[in-house]
């Protein structure tokens, strides 16, 4: 359901009704935190997001925005099916990277489920570098991240 979004401050300000009564008051309500120049815009870049590992990097890049509400591994779940959605094979590198070594079950799965939708999009060097991935997650100690990558691994071929 995200669809292109990995978060949407955009959206709720555009749809927000307490905006539109500010707006037909006072002319435009331009909130600074939300401006694209913020990093909360539609230019967020994926493979930055996914490269947070830590509370602290995701606080320095993003505390002094709006996307602090998602959390760090919130947004870097986002960004995974994102990444998914829109073929994004340029962050493959990325996903590898979250879903064998991110402290966070939650990003663990999302990035190898991501990866496991791209799997038939890449060449067989990347093909067998996720089911690598895949089989190592199968035995991951979350058992909500080994069950699904169990189960994933029937799909890739």
């Amino acid at each position: 359901m995200l669809g292109e979004w990995v978060f949407g401050c955009d959206i709720c300000q555009e749809v927000c009704p307490f905006n539109h009564r500010a707006q037909s008051r006072r002319g435009p309500a331009v909130r600074p935190e939300f401006m694209p120049s913020r990093g909360a815009g539609p230019l967020l870049d994926l493979g930055l997001v996914l490269g947070l590992r830590t509370a602290a990097q995701f606080e320095s890049r993003f505390g002094h925005t709006p996307l602090t509400r998602t959390r760090r591994a919130g947004l870097l779940r986002n960004a995974a099916i994102v990444a998914a959605n829109t073929t994004a094979l340029v962050v493959l590198p990325a996903l590898l990277e979250a879903a064998t070594t991110d402290p966070s079950p939650t990003v663990r799965l999302h990035c190898a489920a991501a990866m496991c939708v791209l799997h038939p999009a890449l060449d067989g060097a990347e093909r067998r570098k996720v089911r690598l991935a895949v089989e190592m997650l199968s035995a991951d100690p979350d058992s909500e991240v080994a069950g699904e990558m169990r189960r994933r691994l029937d799909e890739l071929v």
